[in-house]
């Protein structure tokens, strides 16, 4: 994982998982995203290593915090946990050079 980026949108909040910024990789990796509760959401990747320090969230967004889970660093499995402000719906999709973005309304 080279990045993460987040930014608010005209009708919801985006973060941007870049898998190889500013270089563009081939295939994708295997992601799993899902809630545990409702104001919990994790996102698994399969296939990747490495992540970056994710900068704190802006206050007042829908998103209060990105963390990378660290007992799986390292594994080929890299397991983010975001905790929303509250429960809220997200749309989830694959750029090109291996760039997920999930957009949380």
């Amino acid at each position: 994982m080279a990045d993460v980026r987040y930014g608010e949108h005209p009708n919801d909040f985006r973060l941007v998982f870049d898998m190889a910024f500013p270089n563009s990789v081939t295939g994708s990796p295997a992601t799993v995203i899902g809630y545990a509760g409702s104001t919990t959401l994790y996102v698994e990747f399969s296939g990747v290593n490495g992540a970056s320090n994710v900068a704190s969230m802006p206050p007042g967004q829908v998103v209060a915090s990105v963390v990378p889970l660290p007992m799986v660093r390292n594994t080929g499995r890299l397991i983010f946990k975001i905790t929303l402000r509250k429960n809220a719906p997200f749309d989830a999709y694959y750029l090109s050079g291996a760039r997920l973005v999930i957009d949380v309304t």
